[in-house]
């Protein structure tokens, strides 16, 4: 490969299926934190380059020409407008509206009892309609259901092993919230379909009265938090009630959910195996039905992957949705907060308050949902117009009864109208590379000041890891990163000629062991898993590269009883058609998605 030189990426409309795996040790215990310390000494410099030559880092940033001119953030432009996703079609509904109550009533048809799926009922964990539905019949109140949550907090807390979800919360914060929301019931005068809605913030955002750790065992206290995250702020302003804040991986660094600070998060399906991360905390809380939605953020799949891990939705916005400062104590050219939810009509109205909010460009197209989104049920073909690409070998390059279930996802959505097409995906391994680069330098640029205030030994093994080969990139190689990004979304263009979608697994595997736990170690040891955490990212990472929306749902169960998911990536501003196509979906696996081993009803408290 050395010397090469490749066209331009226009030229290239074909290519293998390249993905290669990340290759490094697996260790926990001691021998991480020995391994990081060798990276961090002199002999690093002996270590490293084998390791990163392994995965095909050199190979990749140093020994190939591009023509192609670097994107330092994935930039997509607004639709012409006569073509511009904010004029809703007959199918479609727009939200420009400036206030989050305004756009929380608009959207409120998505939960409509005629348009939404049955399986949150079914199994036990009750979706936002159905607590609705019980505070305006006067049923129960938020403040019963505040009382029930805490209840389950501490049960989840007292299981054994402990479920490890929640980084903080305040009982009487809580209490007065839903004190306040059980008043406006009671006069008649709730803010919107969310009042008294529980959900909870990823521990990597800012939502008062809480600190923002990051994770980390130091972050609270170098960094006070003085507002809500526009995303937070919008949903407290339409009534919904902040349970706490949800455990994250150290700085959202890895998408498996170890936490060797406050403890791994388990998953509510099987304690033995993982959340995913890192919105590990968010999707367990969701899992056991503490819940119904709460905030994610996705780098690198941390909205989808846990989503995946723990058979949930998880709705990846158009990245020029997000907010353009604060909220969090990371910044990121990959990373965008999203929706995380029990079913696509929660994720919907969830996306529909909050996309856009904080957003730099007043001209991104306003948030769209469809106007029904269980139009499957019905048979009513809703899909009639809209192509499915597939790269068919990266689709089948993963565990036999995920690429089953995500087939028969595949023939529910041509049932209902949509072809499929094979596409090309070339230089996915570049991509991967790339991504990775990139997540890497931005990560050490984030934690320089920590590691010159004498803060590195107070960071996991596997965030040192990641800071020391972020460090070892050189602007030249971070360049090189950036061409590359802007060929994905080369590549990507050129399929979306042919197709609405592009269909995958979410996951090449469902939720992993917990290795830590497996090796008899406490829930506080380090882990280095980089082979697990380059396979799990496997489908992921184009969407966050190339800032593209993209959706997981879940599809049923493993012969372990674990969730998969499927994902669905489309371009920019296309949320709406994902929406509804991973409605289509959902409706089909009503009954597939199991109840959780843990799982609680905060309405009925059972």
């Amino acid at each position: 490969m050395a010397g090469r030189s490749l066209r331009p990426a226009e030229e290239v409309v074909e290519g293998p299926y390249d993905l290669q795996p990340l290759v490094a040790p697996v260790m926990t215990g001691w021998p991480a934190r020995a391994f990081v310390r060798i990276l961090e000494s002199p002999l690093g410099s002996l270590v490293l380059p084998k390791l990163k030559s392994k995965s095909g880092f050199p190979q990749v940033l140093q020994d190939i020409h591009l023509p192609d001119s670097p994107a330092f953030s994935a930039t997509w432009p607004s639709p012409p407008a006569n073509i511009n996703p904010a004029s809703s079609g007959p199918e479609e509904f727009s939200f420009s509206q400036p206030s989050a109550i305004e756009r929380a009533c608009a959207a409120e048809f998505v939960i409509a009892d005629g348009g939404r799926s049955e399986r949150s009922i079914a199994n036990g964990r009750p979706q936002i309609a159905d607590y609705q539905a019980a505070y305006t019949k006067g049923t129960t109140t938020p403040s019963a259901v505040a009382e029930n949550i805490l209840r389950a907090i501490a049960a989840s807390e007292s299981h054994n092993p402990p479920l490890k979800l929640l980084r903080t919360y305040d009982a009487a914060d809580l209490l007065r919230q839903a004190a306040e929301s059980t008043k406006r019931y009671q006069q008649g005068s709730p803010r919107s379909c969310l009042e008294g809605i529980p959900f909870t913030v990823k521990d990597l955002t800012d939502a008062l009265p809480y600190p923002t750790s990051g994770g980390s065992l130091y972050m609270a206290d170098r960094r006070p938090v003085k507002a809500d995250s526009p995303f937070v702020a919008a949903l407290k302003e339409a009534g919904a009630m902040l349970v706490g804040k949800s455990a994250t991986t150290e700085f959202g660094v890895s998408p498996l959910g170890y936490n060797a600070n406050h403890g791994t998060p388990r998953n509510p399906h099987n304690t033995a195996h993982l959340t995913g991360g890192s919105s590990s905390g968010s999707a367990g809380i969701i899992a056991c039905g503490i819940c119904p939605i709460s905030t994610g953020s996705d780098g690198g799949g941390s909205i989808r992957i846990p989503s995946s891990f723990c058979g949930l939705v998880g709705l990846l916005p158009t990245q020029a949705r997000r907010p353009a400062v604060g909220g969090g104590v990371s910044h990121s050219t990959l990373a965008s907060p999203g929706p995380m939810g029990i079913c696509v009509a929660d994720v919907a109205l969830m996306y529909a308050v909050t996309a856009n909010t904080g957003a730099l460009d007043a001209s991104i197209p306003a948030a769209r949902v469809p106007r029904t989104l269980q139009s499957g049920l019905s048979g009513s073909r809703s899909l009639t117009g809209k192509t499915i690409g597939i790269f068919e070998p990266w689709f089948q390059d993963a565990q036999a009864d995920i690429v089953s279930a995500c087939k028969v996802a595949v023939s529910k959505l041509e049932q209902e109208g949509a072809k499929v097409t094979n596409i090309v995906l070339p230089e996915l391994n570049m991509a991967r590379i790339a991504h990775s680069a990139t997540f890497s330098c931005e990560h050490a640029q984030n934690r320089k000041a920590e590691m010159r205030a004498g803060l590195r030994s107070r960071l996991n093994p596997d965030t040192r890891v990641i800071s020391v080969v972020g460090q070892s990139i050189t602007a030249s190689d971070f360049i090189q990163a950036q061409s590359i990004r802007r060929r994905l979304m080369t590549h990507l263009t050129h399929a979306f000629k042919s197709c609405d979608m592009i269909a995958s697994p979410t996951t090449p595997v469902t939720a992993p062991v917990n290795k830590v736990a497996a090796s008899g170690r406490r829930s506080e040891s380090p882990i280095s898993d980089v082979p697990m955490v380059g396979k799990v990212m496997q489908y992921v990472t184009p969407a966050n590269f190339a800032g593209l929306p993209a959706i997981s749902v879940p599809v049923g169960m493993d012969s372990n009883g674990l969730p998969i998911g499927f994902q669905l990536m489309g371009p920019a501003w296309s949320e709406s058609d994902l929406l509804a196509a991973a409605a289509v979906v959902e409706a089909a696996f009503t009954g597939a998605n199991r109840l959780p081993d843990i799982c609680y009803n905060v309405l009925s408290c059972t």
